[in-house]
């Protein structure tokens, strides 16, 4: 039990390590789009707050630039509700 933690402790530091120091932009969203979780690349490139990118979804940073998406937003949204939980 204490090297299954140890391994889950030493995976998420590895994690967390390679989403706070990428230089490229991160956004982790749930199925609907709403922004959960981003790092300081993508709060850079956006020119947002963590906050404010919080109170967004994935879609509202296209809002400006039509054509942007590959497929509309339905259909995105539709695409995620088919994956399996986890």
């Amino acid at each position: 039990m204490r090297a299954t933690e140890a391994v889950l402790r030493e995976n998420e530091e590895k994690y967390r390590a390679l989403f706070t120091q990428s230089t490229q932009a991160i956004y982790l969203h749930d199925l609907d789009g709403q922004i959960v979780d981003v790092n300081e690349a993508a709060c850079l490139q956006s020119g947002f707050t963590r906050e404010e990118l919080l109170q967004r979804t994935v879609f509202d940073r296209h809002l400006q630039t039509p054509g942007v998406l590959p497929m509309s937003r339905e259909t995105i949204l539709a695409s995620w509700q088919t994956w399996p939980e986890g």
